[in-house]
C-alpha cells in the first residue's frame, strides 16, 4: 500500500484515490450462524478432517489455531484429542503458529491430509494405506488408544470425494460421500459411551476450475451441504447420548481470496471460517487480549450522515509523532448500486507515529489496503458467491491500533465487522509524508468511488484500543 501527500483535508481525497484506485473486484457475501450459550470448558475435544484440518504447516496452520485464539481470548479450556501431532510437511510446530498471550498451541488432531471421508473409518483405501507417513488403522482403532473420550467433537470433510474421479466420471456418489460422513459420526459415538455433542461443519467452497469427477466445484459442493444440512437436522444422526449438529461455516469465505491454492484456507480464510466454527459452538468472538467497550461506551463522537460526505476526525489528546493506541467504530449501511464496484466507502486511519491503515468497505466486501482479491479481510469476489451484506442493515465496522505485546499480542491495526475480528495485526503504510496522520478521514475515496450510504453513528477514543463488545 504506498501512500503519497497529505492525508487529511483536500489532499486526502487523493490521497484515498491513489490507495484504493486498485482494480476494483466484484465484491460477495455473508450470512448469520446461531450459536449456544457460550460453554466454560469444551472438555476433550476431538477434530475430525482432512488436510484443512491437519494442514501442511508451511501455508497454513488449520482453522484450529485460529478457533484456539478464541477460546484464549474467552478464557475457555479445551484438550485436543487424535493420533495426529505433526503437520502435513512433518513438523509438530510452524512459525505460523507462534505463541499467543503466553499460551502455546497444541497441534492435535484427526485430520488426514488427502483423506476421504470412508478412509477415515477403515484406515485404508482400496486395501492399500493412504499417505505413507500418517497413522493408519481407522477412526475406532485411533480413538482405543486417546485415554479419554471425546466430550465434543466436530467433522470437516468431503471435498476429496467430491472431486475424485477419471474421466468425468465421479467415484463418489453425494449420497455415497454422506453415508460415510454419517459413519464417522457413528463411530464417534459409539467409541464415546458417555455422550458427545458432534458438530458437523459444511464443506468449504473450493475455487478451482474443474475436478477430474466432472462435477461443477461450486455446485458439487452446494448440492452436498445442502443434502447434508437436511440429514443432520432430521435428527436421524442423533443417539441417545449425542445430538449432533449442522453449521454452515462458510459467511464472509471466499474461495480464492482466503486460500492459497484455490482450496486450502490461508491465515485470512482460517480466521474468517474459525469466528463462524466459534458461534456455533457458542464461542465469544475475539478480543485480541483487549478490554471491551461498546460504542455508547467510547469518549467521542463525530458528525454522522451521509456516506458520500468526506469526514476528518483527529485524535484530540493524543501525541502526534508518536505512534499509540485508538479506536474508531463506524456504523454503516450502505445502498445497493447499479454500480457495486463504485460503491465503497473509505477509512483512513492513523496512529500518530507515522503509520496509516486504508479500510474499504463496498457493497459484499471489506479490504484492507485497496479494493482487490489479495487485500479482501471479509466477504466474496466471485461473481458466483456475491452476497451484498452491507446493503442489508446496519453493520458496525471498528479499527483500533495497538503496539507489539509481551504476551505474544502482535502489534498492528485490528479490525472487527460487527463483533467478528476480520483483520488481525495488519499493518499500514509506513511513508514519512504519513507522519502527521494522527486522526481519520471518512467519506468517499476520489475518482470514481463514490459511496452511497448512510453512516448513523461514528464514535471514537483517540487514545485508548478496545474490542467490542457481542
Amino acid at each position: 500500500m504506498k501512500f503519497s501527500g497529505a492525508p487529511f483535508g483536500t489532499k486526502g481525497k487523493s490521497l484515498l484515490a491513489g490507495a484504493f484506485a486498485l482494480a476494483a473486484a466484484a465484491l460477495g457475501g455473508v450470512s448469520a450462524s446461531a450459536a449456544a450459550d457460550a460453554p466454560a470448558n469444551l472438555g476433550d475435544v476431538l477434530f475430525v478432517g482432512d488436510s484443512i484440518t491437519q494442514a501442511d504447516g508451511r501455508n497454513a496452520v488449520s482453522y484450529r489455531y485460529a478457533l484456539w485464539k478464541h477460546c484464549v481470548d474467552s478464557g475457555v479450556a479445551y484438550s485436543p484429542l487424535g493420533s495426529m501431532k505433526i503437520f502435513q510437511g512433518g513438523s509438530t510446530t510452524s512459525p505460523l503458529a507462534p505463541d499467543y498471550l503466553g499460551k502455546k498451541f497444541d497441534n492435535t488432531n484427526e485430520g488426514h491430509f488427502g483423506w476421504d471421508v470412508a478412509w477415515v473409518v477403515s484406515g485404508e483405501a482400496q486395501g492399500k494405506r493412504p499417505n505413507t507417513g500418517q497413522n493408519t488403522g481407522g477412526l475406532a482403532a485411533w480413538m482405543s488408544k486417546y485415554g479419554r473420550a471425546p466430550k465434543t467433537a466436530t467433522l470437516l470433510m468431503g471435498v476429496n470425494d467430491l472431486s475424485r474421479g477419471n474421466g468425468g466420471k465421479p467415484q463418489y456418489s453425494a449420497e455415497t460421500v454422506l453415508a460415510n460422513a454419517k459413519n464417522v459420526v457413528r463411530t464417534i459415538q459409539e467409541k464415546s459411551p458417555r455422550g458427545v455433542t458432534v458438530h458437523v461443519f459444511s464443506v468449504l467452497p473450493s475455487g478451482q476450475a474443474s475436478w477430474g469427477s466432472g462435477r461443477s466445484p461450486r455446485a458439487a459442493v452446494a448440492e452436498y451441504d445442502a443434502m447434508l444440512k437436511r440429514d443432520v437436522e432430521s435428527g436421524a444422526w442423533n443417539s441417545k447420548k449425542s445430538k449432533v449438529f449442522y453449521h454452515d461455516v462458510t459467511a464472509g469465505f471466499d474461495p480464492v481470496a482466503h486460500t492459497y491454492d484455490n482450496l486450502h484456507p490461508k491465515a485470512q480464510g482460517e480466521r474468517v471460517v474459525a469466528a463462524n466454527m466459534a458461534r456455533a459452538l457458542g464461542l465469544d468472538q475475539r478480543t485480541a487480549g483487549l478490554a471491551r467497550r461498546g460504542n455508547a461506551e467510547l469518549p467521542a463522537r463525530a458528525t454522522p450522515g451521509k456516506a458520500s460526505a468526506e469526514r476528518r476526525v483527529e485524535w484530540k489528546g493524543a501525541k502526534n509523532g508518536a505512534a499509540h493506541e485508538f479506536t474508531l467504530a463506524l456504523t454503516v449501511k450502505l445502498n445497493a448500486s447499479k454500480k457495486p464496484a463504485k460503491n465503497v466507502l473509505g477509512v483512513l486511519v492513523g496512529n500518530g507515529g507515522g503509520e496509516t491503515g486504508a479500510l474499504c468497505v463496498g457493497e459484499s466486501g471489506v479490504f484492507w489496503g485497496g479494493v482487490a482479491p489479495a487485500n479482501l479481510l471479509y466477504g466474496q469476489t466471485n461473481d458466483a458467491y456475491k452476497d451484498k451484506f452491507m446493503t442489508k442493515g446496519k453493520k458496525t465496522l471498528r479499527v483500533a491500533w495497538i503496539a507489539e505485546r509481551k504476551n505474544g499480542a502482535a502489534g498492528g491495526f485490528y479490525v472487527w465487522l460487527d463483533d467478528v475480528l476480520i483483520g488481525e495485526a495488519l499493518r499500514g503504510n509506513a511513508d514519512a509524508a504519513d507522519k502527521c496522520a494522527n486522526g481519520a478521514l471518512v467519506g468517499p475515496v476520489g475518482g470514481d468511488f463514490a459511496p452511497a450510504g448512510e453512516i448513523s453513528e461514528i464514535a471514537y477514543d483517540p487514545a485508548k484500543a478496545w474490542a467490542p463488545k457481542p
